[in-house]
């Protein structure tokens, strides 16, 4: 993997990485994603692995403890393939670089446009950070392309403040990740082809992110990334 480029990223509120996942990575990721696909739980384009509905009827433990959540991740039809791309060493290091040592799995999706979708596909300007508007938490969303990503299927459309503010496409071929922050506004257009178009969104904040209802939950998730050094 490419060495982390942070100061770009500060710069301009997102970061390209190329060939992040292997060939085998995007199979099993492939592979999960279709599963969910046929069990047809979804929020729009977007569908779940362990949705708000799975997090309610499980132990409190399983949003906040690394071990809980695996045995929660791992259930049919989840398999273990894609929880160790997760928690790999590489996602660890882009994690930890860009949110430091107590970044916490926050979220994770598959993003899914329907072939010919129409505007059903559409995602408008936004960013992240509007559906927490009562936290000044960082996170980050790193999406990964499950698909070669272009214009014609939907590609992200980001606005590149380090050039003006002016609107960038990001086409980009499978495999390959977007680092984007909270704050970095974002669209993407229509699926036009024959053929769907599909990423996995995994997101990490800086520390956890409690609920504004309950106080002693996180929103969603609040997995520490980085394992603490053993003591001798």
């Amino acid at each position: 993997m490419e060495p982390i480029d942070t100061e770009t990223f500060e710069r301009q509120g997102f970061l390209v990485i190329s060939n992040f996942c292997s060939p085998l990575e995007i199979d099993q990721l492939q592979l999960e994603c279709g599963f969910l696909l046929e069990l047809g739980q979804r929020r729009s384009c977007i569908y779940e692995p362990v949705g708000a509905a799975l997090l309610e009827q499980s132990p409190q433990e399983a949003r906040w403890a690394m071990d809980e959540y695996k045995q929660l991740r791992t259930r049919y039809p989840l398999g273990r393939g894609t929880l160790e791309i997760l928690f790999s060493e590489k996602m660890r290091r882009v994690v930890e670089a860009f949110l430091g040592s107590d970044a916490r799995l926050f979220n994770e999706q598959f993003i899914v446009k329907p072939h010919n979708s129409g505007m059903e596909g559409c995602f408008g300007w936004h960013r992240d950070s509007d559906s927490l508007n009562d936290t000044n938490i960082p996170y980050i969303s790193i999406w990964i392309a499950l698909d070669d990503v272009t214009l014609d299927n939907g590609c992200l459309v980001v606005e590149d403040t380090a050039q003006g503010c002016a609107h960038r496409a990001l086409e980009i071929p499978n495999g390959s990740a977007v680092v984007m922050s909270h704050l970095l506004l974002h669209t993407s257009g229509e699926n036009k082809t024959r053929f769907q178009r599909r990423a996995w969104m995994p997101q990490f904040s800086k520390g956890p992110i409690m609920s504004s209802v309950n106080n002693n939950l996180p929103v969603s998730l609040a997995i520490p990334m980085c394992i603490p050094s053993s003591s001798s």
